[in-house]
Formats: structure tokens, C-alpha cells, sequence
């Protein structure tokens, strides 16, 4: 499966659920959340 991504993208699954639970538990905006 590829995938596109680029230099600064998290690309583990860890890092994808730290993300989620940022947006979800803290309610923080996803397009600040990304660029962070």
C-alpha cells in the first residue's frame, strides 16, 4: 500500500493516535493540530 506523505508527516500509528487524542481529548483544531 503507498501512501502520500511528505517530510514532516507522522507516519506511525502511535503517532496518529497522540494526534486524534489532541483533536478529540483537547479539542484542539485539526488544521493547527496538523501544522504542529
Amino acid at each position: 500500500m503507498s501512501h502520500a506523505t511528505h517530510a514532516n508527516a507522522a507516519l506511525t500509528p502511535r503517532a496518529g493516535v497522540q494526534l486524534a487524542r489532541l483533536i478529540v481529548d483537547d479539542g484542539r483544531p485539526i488544521g493547527r493540530t496538523a501544522e504542529s
